[in-house]
């Protein structure tokens, strides 16, 4: 009885060890990370290190990382991808800006306010203060826009506590490249530019910038805004120690000043005139016009003296002329069965008076600024010197000293008059 109990018990051990490998054999096999890893396909990703912002003055004295201040750098790729087509519309993108409608008396060109402070004379371009008051309509030729918030006059002389706007110009680049742009859009808009740099040896390269651009303004009869502009640029010396790069810019605009609708403003409430719609224009179709012509010609000489020590001059000269006619929609307007009559130059209501004798309602009899004439023309000679100097190890203890000194002879005239009508 014992004896067969053992050989029972010893057959079943041999089953049992028997039938295991048949019942591994038979699950499937559960995959590894190994295996998943293995299995798929090579991915392959191709990529490069983003530029990092740099300003173009040569008084920085630390990356933008470093600076203490809120400094706001738009480039190039930014303005063409988002289609930005003007300065106005380029700077809207950054907080702080906001935009005057040129009232009360404030001047002509652009009215820009930076943190709540005129900036229409905190403009520079290349790090030089554009005095001139004129509208910096498109932006074809502009490499970046630097934003400084705050007192900066380490970096731009006297100015306002608002900051300062500083337009950088396109240079010619060690890299080919040609980019152009074409549009056509809703009422007679269109536009073409063209930015094309090439490497022509070792030490030149040159680089030419144009564009055209036309539109008028939808809902409007009369009013329209069209542009031209080329920037030629060259450099010599690309790479090397000393360097000379020659720039030169032309641009043409011939816009419709326009004025407003006439309308009226009481106690007893106000607004358009009745029979008056938006679309029509008011000003003198065929004397009315807003012409303005821009040349500007940069000559920028570097040379690095060794390790520490390097040299900038930048010498230019510059005109900008203007010649607008403009006319306002003002007068003495007849409403008759309302009983006012707005007169003045902002069209302010006396209230009880009828029409005068002899008028019928919907009289208009035009007075104010008709045919207002406006020549201006200003002139600037610009030199400015900066030497830099460099001790210690990036990294580590790192000293820059930046010493500068400018000229400047400006020329400013200006002729009013008013057309006969």
């Amino acid at each position: 009885m014992s004896t067969s109990s053992a050989s029972f018990l010893a057959l079943s051990c041999v089953g049992f060890i028997a039938s295991a490998p048949a019942l591994a054999a038979d699950a499937p096999r559960t995959p590894t990370t190994q295996d998943r890893v293995d299995g798929r396909d090579d991915v392959v990703v191709n990529g490069q290190r983003q530029k990092t912002a740099e300003v173009e003055s040569p008084k920085a004295t630390s990356p933008l990382l470093d600076t203490p201040q809120t400094i706001t750098v738009l480039s190039d790729q930014t303005i063409r991808k988002q289609n930005l087509q003007t300065l106005r519309d380029a700077l809207q993108t950054i907080p702080g800006i906001t935009f005057g409608a040129g009232e009360g008396g404030g001047g002509y060109g652009d009215s820009i306010n930076l943190r709540g402070y005129s900036a229409s004379n905190d403009i520079t371009v290349d790090g030089v203060r554009d005095s001139a008051q004129y509208s910096r309509t498109d932006p074809f030729n502009l490499q970046q826009i630097e934003v400084y918030n705050g007192a900066n006059t380490v970096f731009n002389g006297s100015g306002s506590v608002g900051g300062t706007i500083n337009l950088v110009s396109k240079v010619p680049t060690p890299e080919d490249l040609t980019i152009v742009q074409g549009s056509v859009g809703t009422d007679h808009y269109y536009r073409a530019a063209i930015d094309a740099n090439e490497r022509v040896s070792d030490l030149v390269a040159v680089r030419l910038n144009a564009a055209y651009h036309h539109n008028d303004v939808p809902g409007r009869d009369v009013e329209k805004f069209e542009r031209w502009g080329v920037a030629p640029s060259a450099t010599i010396g690309m790479g090397g120690p000393t360097s000379l790069t020659l720039a030169y810019v032309h641009q043409e605009d011939d816009n419709t000043p326009v004025y407003g609708v006439p309308y009226f403003q009481s106690a007893l409430g106000g607004g358009i005139l009745p029979g008056v719609d938006r679309s029509d224009y008011y000003g003198i179709r065929n004397l009315d016009r807003q012409k303005q012509t821009v040349d500007r010609f940069t000559a920028t000489f570097r040379h690095q003296v060794n390790e520490q020590l390097s040299v900038r001059n930048l010498t230019r000269w510059q005109r900008v002329g203007q010649d607008s006619v403009t006319s306002a929609p003002q007068g003495t307007f007849c409403l008759g069965t309302t009983g006012r009559q707005p007169v003045g130059a902002s069209a302010t209501a006396t209230v009880g008076l009828a029409c005068p004798s002899g008028l019928t309602a919907g009289f208009w009899q035009p007075s104010g600024p008709r045919g207002l004439v406006r020549d201006q023309e200003n002139q600037l000679l610009y030199d400015q010197v900066d030497l830099r100097w460099e001790a210690g190890a990036k990294g580590g203890v790192h000293n820059v000293l930046n010493v500068g000194t400018s000229g400047a002879i400006e020329d400013y005239r200006i002729t009013t008059a008013s057309l006969p009508r």
